[in-house]
């Protein structure tokens, strides 16, 4: 249960001062997981409202960062008083019993869980691997386990509530030309995108980080964190998609630079179908960056996340993630990272449904559009933009 409860303790036993302010519990249903408690007092942060304000600020953090029944990235670098120094392994003395007797060896065990509320068990024994190198395995395991179950129980990618919903994707037409000369979809890097913010966090972030990660007892610093997404910008592709039942005139005027422009329409579930599974696709979260806190336990987070600025995109985003990198636990990058994009060849038949021509675009540009889909041996047809219908009256 997570909630925060209003104190006020008046001054006693000869005391000048009393204790007023908000306490911010967090009760853990795990075992061996601590419970959460905080206290924001009136007198550091100003008042009874600005306390509850940084109390409700940290819960509300705290609830996104916090998931000791999904364990993840942050979770698995908590402090231990085992002899690995890791939660989940440990040297132990494991108990055989087989049909000439029962024997008792060393080994290093890793404990993980596989689905809720199921949890597995692996063992190395030290006679055979030896002490280090049966410590070394079962961190592996226990790394994988923890890894494979928080990436089939991840929230972060979510869909859309209609799974045949339309997306769009519009562009001019040399970019059209390379997705039919390539066969495919282009993903571009996160640093070459326009937005600076980009893969970055929020101040809400840059306020509780330190607090956040004290609780949780991650070691990592502003500047470890910092350089990791600076540099693991380079290896997020990108797809991007307007979702809408709908051409947007808005979408026409910002992404086609010019009349000669045009647009690709599918649906949700067919982009899901055509793209290989490494490639994870949800919605975009627009959030005020002044305000809301970002989550760190996955490194795919801020990726999804844009300033309330951009809300008029309703964009749906395909993400490939080619450093690998699932948490925070090691920070060098060995490969050289994708610098501009990745194709990703794809069934375009199976993926476009109809293909919109720009308004107002002339004559000839709407010929050439066709003549270029019966180049490639295509079975659709460019239609006219829904905008360029004629009104009635």
């Amino acid at each position: 249960m997570n909630k925060i409860d209003r104190i006020d303790l008046e001054p006693k036993n000869g005391r000048k001062f009393g204790t007023y302010g908000w306490q911010v519990r967090f009760q853990s249903t795990v075992n061996k997981v601590k419970n959460i408690n905080r206290f924001f007092s009136d007198k550091k942060y100003g008042g009874s409202d600005l306390s509850y304000e940084a109390a409700k600020s940290f819960r509300d953090a705290m609830e996104k960062e916090y998931q000791p029944s999904y364990p993840g990235s942050l979770d698995a670098m908590r402090k231990t008083r085992n002899k690995s120094g890791l939660v989940g392994v440990h040297r132990t003395i494991y108990k055989c019993t087989k049909k000439y007797g029962t024997y008792y060896y060393p080994v290093w065990q890793a404990h993980f869980p596989i689905a809720k509320n199921k949890n597995k068990s692996v063992r190395y024994s030290i006679n055979k691997f030896g002490d280090e190198e049966a410590k070394r395995l079962a961190i592996e395991a226990r790394d994988r386990g923890v890894e494979k179950y928080r990436l089939n129980n991840r929230k972060l990618f979510k869909p859309p509530n209609d799974s045949s919903i339309k997306i769009w994707r519009y562009l001019d037409f040399t970019k059209f030309v390379s997705i039919l000369v390539n066969k495919g979809l282009y993903f571009p890097v996160a640093n070459k995108f326009d937005d600076q913010f980009e893969g970055s966090f929020s101040i809400v972030n840059k306020k509780l980080r330190p607090m956040i990660h004290k609780e949780l007892h991650v070691n990592y610093n502003e500047k470890q964190i910092g350089d990791f997404f600076l540099e693991l910008k380079k290896w997020i592709c990108i797809s991007c998609w307007h979702i809408n039942e709908f051409e947007s005139a808005a979408m026409w005027k910002i992404y086609s630079s010019n009349s000669e422009s045009i647009c690709i329409q599918s649906t949700y579930e067919k982009l899901v179908q055509v793209l290989p599974k490494n490639i994870e696709i949800g919605l975009v979260n627009y959030v005020d960056y002044e305000k809301e806190w970002i989550p760190e336990n996955d490194v795919l987070s801020p990726f999804l996340y844009k300033r309330k600025a951009f809300e008029h995109e309703r964009e749906l985003r395909a993400i490939l993630n080619l450093s690998n990198k699932t948490n925070f636990n090691n920070l060098n990058f060995n490969k050289e990272s994708a610098f501009y994009g990745k194709w990703i060849n794809i069934d375009l038949q199976l993926l476009i449904e109809n293909i919109f021509v720009s308004p107002n675009s002339p004559k000839w540009f709407f010929e050439l559009v066709n003549n270029m889909i019966k180049l490639f041996k295509l079975k659709w047809e460019a239609l006219p933009s829904t905008l360029m219908d004629k009104p009635y009256y």
